[in-house]
């Protein structure tokens, strides 16, 4: 039998990456219009030109890697989650065995503030963002450091975790 299932859900955008993208709109404008003073001064010409475009290429990338989206996906047990960057780089974030988790459960419950008096190493959120949703989350082991993942997983992936590990899977 093969257990396969994948999901992917985007960041929602803050209110910091609001304003992030719209003070580098006005900055790149402002230093674009300081520059083209220069442009028909025969030395600089060209070079302004390039600085300009290589400066609203910089805008360009700098407002599209404020767009997350994260991908899990399970398969045979093991679960992957990667982040997509600007709808073109990918990440590999963790690999997880899901049969040998410490705990699997909802971040409203009192499992979290538990694992956190033990003291998580790496913190790793992969979550929508988004208050009206719930989210999980996962403590693990990786590289020997205790990890906690907070990830925001479909009905099909919480009933495939279920069956992969029941005794630490807690649904509500």
């Amino acid at each position: 039998m093969e257990l396969y299932t994948e999901y992917m859900v985007a960041r929602k955008k803050t209110p910091i990456d609001v304003i992030i993208s719209i003070l580098t709109v006005i900055c790149a404008a402002f230093i674009s219009l300081i520059a083209l003073q220069f442009i028909f001064r025969p030395v600089y010409g060209t070079f302004v030109l390039l600085a300009i475009a290589a400066l609203w290429y910089g805008v360009y990338f700098l407002i599209g890697s404020r767009s997350l989206e994260f991908e899990y996906c399970i398969t045979e047990g093991e679960m992957d989650v990667d982040v997509i960057k600007g709808k073109s780089r990918r990440k590999h974030l963790a690999s997880i065995d899901i049969r040998n988790v410490e705990i699997i459960a909802p971040t409203t419950v009192d499992y979290a503030s538990e694992y956190d008096r033990r003291g998580i190493q790496r913190k790793i959120d992969a979550s929508k963002g988004d208050n009206n949703v719930t989210d999980f989350f996962v403590i693990f082991y990786e590289k020997e450091q205790l990890t906690r993942l907070v990830f925001t997983p479909n009905e099909s992936m919480l009933e495939m975790m279920k069956k992969l590990n029941p005794s630490h899977t807690f649904l509500e």
